[in-house]
């Protein structure tokens, strides 16, 4: 596979599947992307984790497709164009009592959630259950919580 000399910071994952497709390669997205990530093809061999030892990578007796320093170097443009990912958080910061509370309807713990209105958004703490349809007005909660 030849690719054109393009500076590798302005190529997206979508460039390099066009660019492969172009040059014969057929397969789906989601196993591009999982072929891209494989470190296989730089001859390494994935080891799960044990109860007594760490993931690890080894070196394989099968010849490798790229080199490691290739490999490495496209893992590492990949996970800085990652989008963090801090929602998690956000939603502790937002909603304090996530997690404490109990539902009084199936006695299961409380998520919370926000709408938008027409002016404002609105926060609330739900259930988890589908089949529970418990719903209360955050700041009502945190201000009985206060008190």
């Amino acid at each position: 596979m030849v690719f054109p000399t393009i500076s590798i910071w302005f190529i997206t994952i979508a460039h390099v599947k066009r660019m492969a497709i172009l040059d014969g390669f057929n397969c789906g997205r989601n196993n591009f992307w999982r072929i891209v990530h494989n470190p296989v093809y730089c001859g390494l061999v994935k080891l799960s984790e044990t109860k007594d030892e760490e993931l690890q990578y080894i070196e394989g007796i099968h010849k490798p497709i790229i080199t490691k320093e290739l490999f490495e170097k496209v893992q590492k443009i990949l996970k800085s164009r990652r989008k963090k990912n801090r929602l998690k958080e956000n939603l502790t910061k937002i909603f304090p009592l996530r997690g404490f509370l109990i539902c009084p309807y199936c006695n299961r713990k409380l998520s919370g959630s926000s709408s938008q209105g027409r002016k404002e958004k609105y926060r609330y703490y739900h259930c988890c259950s589908n089949r529970c349809k418990g719903r209360f007005r955050a700041d009502a909660l945190e201000l009985a919580y206060e008190k």
